[in-house]
C-alpha cells in the first residue's frame, strides 16, 4: 500500500510537477507522459526478472531507489535534464515493484491465491487514494507547492522500505530451525 501511495500519489499531480517544478511548457506534457510510460513498461519487465532472482532484495532496491529519485526530483527538478531523467526513473523504479509485490503476496497466500491477489489490488488502490490525498495537501487551498508532493512521495517510499525490512526480518525469525 505504501509503495503505490509513494508512486501514484505524486503522479496524480504530475502536470503541476512538470510545469511548476521542472518548468516544462504545458504543450510538452503529452510527450513527457509518453516518456514516463516507457519507463513504466521497462520497470515492469525489469521488476519481474529481478523478483525471480532476489525477491526481497530487488523490492528493497526499487523502493529505496524510488524514494531517492523522488527526493532528487524535489530538490534538483528545476534543471530540465534532471527532471527528465527523474521522470523516467520514477516510472522504471515505481513499476519495477509491481511484479515483486504481487509475487511476495502470492508466496504468502498459497492456500488462497484468489483472495491474496484480490487483497493486493485492493491494497494498491487504497495506497493510490491515500497517496493522492497526502500529496495533494501541499497543493490544496490554492497552494502551489508541487515539490511538496514529491517529498511526501519520497517519505512514503521510505516508510514502505522500513515496512519491508521489518517484515522480512520477522519472517526470518518465525521460520523454524531445521534439525538434521
Amino acid at each position: 500500500m505504501l509503495t503505490f501511495a509513494a508512486l501514484i500519489g505524486p503522479y496524480t499531480y504530475v502536470s503541476y510537477i512538470l510545469t511548476g517544478v521542472a518548468g516544462f511548457r504545458s504543450t510538452l506534457l503529452p510527450a513527457l507522459l509518453v516518456v514516463y510510460g516507457v519507463g513504466t513498461f521497462i520497470g515492469n519487465m525489469v521488476g519481474g526478472r529481478a523478483a525471480d532472482r532476489s525477491l526481497d532484495g530487488s523490492l528493497l532496491a526499487f523502493i529505496v531507489g524510488l524514494a531517492v529519485v523522488l527526493a532528487l526530483f524535489a530538490s534538483l527538478g528545476q534543471m530540465l535534464w534532471v527532471s527528465l531523467v527523474a521522470l523516467v526513473l520514477w516510472g522504471v523504479l515505481g513499476y519495477a515493484t509491481a511484479p515483486g509485490l504481487q509475487l511476495r503476496l502470492m508466496n504468502h497466500a498459497k492456500d488462497a491465491p484468489t483472495i491474496g491477489s484480490s487483497m493486493n489490488i485492493a491494497a494498491l488502490n487504497v495506497g493510490n487514494a491515500i497517496g493522492a490525498w497526502l500529496c495533494g495537501i501541499p497543493l490544496g487551498s490554492g497552494g502551489t507547492n508541487a515539490q511538496g508532493a514529491l517529498w511526501i512521495g519520497a517519505a512514503l517510499a521510505a516508510a514502505a522500505a522500513i515496512v519491508l525490512l521489518v517484515s522480512t526480518k520477522l519472517e526470518r525469525q518465525s521460520k523454524p530451525i531445521k534439525q538434521s
